[in-house]
């Protein structure tokens, strides 16, 4: 019964017109168990927000737990500081130069990276796996390096590695895609929405 509810929840459309996009429900299953669901539209959050919200979430689930008060968390950025900072980086410019300038720098990207082509890509890529731990002396010394550039760990980390392809790869240029972006700053990390 509790799959079939969350299911409902989870796979009504949002129409962002009429109604809040985020969603929050909790299922009884018995006494001693219960389902909390949250569910967010990408307009308000993006996927990197959905580990800040999780977390947070779990943070305050134990504090009620074991009787305390959560704390407030206060973000060392706010969004709406951080779309005003983009708004002035972009100096002014209209959503649709902003469109222009990206199609000019994707101009000689590779066609694949697109929706279109990116299906049939996916079936015939060929990749590979290169896992390695760093130990709790060499994560500390990234963090100070990232610290000093005035960057977060993830950007550190995703600039060595175009480093690393732009060296391994017959192209110069390389294109790297992921599932969150305009996190260059290290208190974009804490901060929630869609950036």
């Amino acid at each position: 019964y509790a799959k079939s509810l969350a299911s409902q929840w989870v796979w009504a459309p949002f129409d962002p017109a009429c109604e809040s996009l985020f969603r929050v429900f909790a299922i009884r299953i018995d006494s001693t168990q219960s389902v909390l669901g949250v569910i967010v539209h990408h307009l308000i959050a993006d996927f990197w927000s959905l580990g800040v919200i999780r977390r947070d979430l779990l943070i305050a689930y134990e504090c009620l737990v074991s009787g305390r008060q959560p704390a407030t968390a206060v973000r060392p950025l706010q969004y709406a500081s951080y779309v005003a900072g983009m708004n002035s980086w972009f100096g002014g410019m209209s959503a649709a130069r902003r469109l222009e300038y990206w199609k000019e720098c994707l101009q000689k990207a590779p066609s694949s990276l697109f929706p279109e082509a990116a299906a049939q890509v996916l079936k015939t890529a060929v990749s590979h796996n290169c896992t390695f731990d760093v130990d709790r002396r060499g994560t500390a010394a990234l963090e100070d390096l990232a610290a000093s550039c005035g960057v977060s760990l993830f950007l550190l980390v995703l600039g060595a590695m175009v480093c690393v392809l732009a060296r391994l790869l017959p192209s110069r240029d390389v294109v790297v895609l992921n599932t969150f972006h305009g996190r260059d700053d290290v208190r974009h990390e804490e901060m929630v929405g869609a950036t």
